[in-house]
C-alpha cells in the first residue's frame, strides 16, 4: 500500500514577473507500490481538475510532480513529472485581491498533539479572486461569506478520498505527518491569510 505525495504548480503575473508557487497533498494510497504509472496519472488529473474549480483564469496550470513517500530518501523516488495546460475556471466577480492573500481551507484530523494541540491540515489558496463581491472581504477587513466559501469547501470535501479508476482503488488524503484526513470535516476560514511568494533581488 503506497504512499505518495503530488505538487501541482500554478503560475501568475505579479509585481512585473511571472510567479510560481506549489501546492503539495498527501496520499495512502490502495494497492502495490510503487504506484503504477495509470494510477499517478487519474490522480494528477483528480487533484487538478479539484484546483482549477478554485483558481481564477489567470491563474496557469505548469506542472505536476508524484513522488513516494514514508521511506527513505533513496526510497522516496519520483515516479511522474508531466506538464500541465489550462487555467483556473473560476468565475471570479472579485479580482480586486492582493495576489497574496489565500483562502485557508483546513482539515481537522481530530488527532492533537503532544501538548494536547489540534492538528489541522491547511491548504493555502491563491486563487486569484473570489467568487463573488462583498465590500471589504478582499481586503480583509470582513470575513468571507458563504457564498464565497462554497467552492473551496467542495474543494475540500471533495478531494478527501479519490476512486482511481484505473484500477478501482481509492487514495485517502493524509496530513503529512500521517493523521488521516479523508473523513475530516471541512471548514475555511473566515479571512483571507498572506502566504508571500519567493521574493527576489532585482
Amino acid at each position: 500500500m503506497p504512499r505518495v505525495a503530488i505538487a501541482v504548480t500554478k503560475e501568475r503575473a505579479f509585481q512585473g514577473q511571472l510567479e510560481q508557487w506549489a501546492n503539495v497533498y498527501h496520499y495512502d494510497v490502495d494497492g502495490t507500490s510503487p504506484l503504477p504509472n495509470a494510477d499517478g496519472n487519474d490522480l494528477i488529473d483528480d487533484i487538478v481538475a479539484a484546483e482549477k474549480a478554485i483558481h481564477a483564469p489567470a491563474v496557469a496550470f505548469k506542472t505536476a510532480r508524484v513522488w513516494e513517500t514514508g521511506g527513505t530518501p533513496a526510497e522516496n523516488e519520483t515516479l511522474i513529472i508531466r506538464d500541465l495546460t489550462g487555467n483556473g475556471s473560476m468565475t471570479a466577480a472579485e479580482t480586486n485581491i492582493w495576489q497574496e492573500a489565500c483562502v485557508v481551507v483546513a482539515w481537522d484530523t481530530g488527532r492533537n498533539t503532544s501538548t494536547g494541540r489540534k492538528i489541522y491540515l491547511r491548504k493555502f489558496v491563491h486563487s486569484g479572486g473570489l467568487p463573488t463581491v462583498v465590500g471589504g472581504t478582499q481586503t480583509g477587513q470582513a470575513a468571507l461569506t458563504a457564498a464565497q466559501k462554497g467552492p473551496f469547501t467542495t474543494y475540500g470535501q471533495n478531494i478527501r478520498v479519490l476512486t482511481l479508476a484505473t484500477a478501482a482503488v481509492q487514495a485517502r488524503l493524509e496530513a503529512p505527518g500521517g493523521q488521516n484526513a479523508d473523513t475530516a470535516p471541512v471548514s475555511v476560514l473566515d479571512y483571507l491569510h498572506t502566504r508571500q511568494f519567493r521574493r527576489r533581488k532585482k
